[in-house]
């Protein structure tokens, strides 16, 4: 048998799982078998997109889930050694009056897990974007308008004056987040506008001649 230790964030939503009436259970495994994440996104933000309107049950049975999910996507199942590992550690953690309450949290663990096959790929492909080493974050570009001093600096020019931009990258590592900078003329800018928008061209003609249904 596997140790597993639960995370105390996760045991809310563990324990509601177990809770669920069947009728509110199957209305959750409804939810849970049409929802994707958006590989692009922080897995946690998409979460907040798809299921923000929900109540707060719901976002703590999804979190926890996830969690599961994530150590077995890539595997395809879950094993029973983990089923084991993971009845025990509920069972320490709460300590469930009911004898059948821990075997009803995994029978539907398990079986969310091999429904939610679209969430599934989802966080497998989640899991490929997160594995880049820098992982864009969000861009903007400052403009600034520079006089032409003369040699000792006394008086700069009243006709003529250059224009640059800098554009700021911000980017996560494991360490943290971070901060790039590049000065950039307005033919510069240009040019990489332009080497964006064939990456979006590039997407849609992809999508057009591949029958693949991407996330």
């Amino acid at each position: 048998m596997k140790y597993i230790e639960i995370p105390e964030s996760h045991l809310d939503g563990f324990r509601s799982l177990s809770l669920f009436s069947t009728e509110d259970y199957e209305k959750f495994k409804e939810i849970v078998s049409t929802i994707k994440f958006d590989g692009q996104r922080e897995i946690f933000e998409s979460l907040d997109q798809y299921i923000g309107a929900l109540n707060q049950d719901y976002k703590d049975i999804f979190k926890a889930l996830i969690s599961v999910f994530l150590l077995h996507a890539d595997a395809g199942e879950i094993d029973g050694d983990f089923i084991e590992g993971f009845s025990a550690s509920f069972n320490r953690k709460l300590n469930p009056k009911k004898k059948n309450q821990t075997k009803l949290l995994t029978d539907r663990i398990k079986d969310l897990f091999y429904s939610s096959h679209l969430l599934i790929l989802s966080l497998k492909a989640a899991s490929l974007y997160q594995e880049a080493e820098h992982l864009f974050s969000q861009g903007r570009v400052l403009t600034d308008i520079r006089p032409i001093f003369n040699k000792d600096a006394s008086e700069f020019s009243e006709n003529y004056a250059i224009l640059l931009h800098r554009l700021k990258i911000e980017f996560n590592e494991e360490d943290g987040r971070k901060d790039i900078y590049f000065t950039m003329t307005r033919n510069q800018i240009l040019e990489l506008s332009e080497t964006l928008a064939r990456a979006l061209e590039k997407e849609r003609t992809i999508k057009s001649k591949t029958h693949f249904k991407f996330l």
